[in-house]
């Protein structure tokens, strides 16, 4: 009977992406569905507590926005009239706008979607 005996460059094979998955999967196997009893739902809900707390979440989202569309109004001035070299043609300046522009974006999508929530 002959054996196999690995070579030293096979010896020092690095792990694939399928042998990770595989050993992941041996050490964590996936997770069982949870019956409604299992999950920590109280007896009673309060509806008025909740309606109270998303419109003020809502109102929350209303302002992030309103200050984020101010932001990039002060952002318009610095790199427009008043001449900000640090902001003006600089990618700082470019950067800056991107992500105020981004926040708008994001805190519009999730108004949007507490409002579909709320109103449906």
């Amino acid at each position: 009977m002959t054996t196999f005996t690995p070579t030293r460059r096979e010896e020092r094979r690095k792990p694939t992406t399928h042998d990770r998955r595989r050993r992941a999967l041996r050490h964590h196997p996936p997770a069982a569905a949870v019956s409604a009893d299992e999950l920590d739902v109280p007896d009673v809900i309060d509806d008025a507590h909740i309606s109270r707390t998303r419109t003020s979440m809502m109102a929350a989202l209303a302002d992030a926005v309103t200050a984020h569309e101010l932001a990039a109004d002060h952002l318009g001035s610095l790199r427009g009239p008043l001449c900000d070299l640090d902001l003006s043609d600089s990618r700082d300046g470019h950067d800056l706008a991107a992500h105020i522009d981004t926040a708008i974006r994001c805190g519009r999508a999730a108004y949007a979607v507490l409002h579909a929530i709320t109103t449906a």
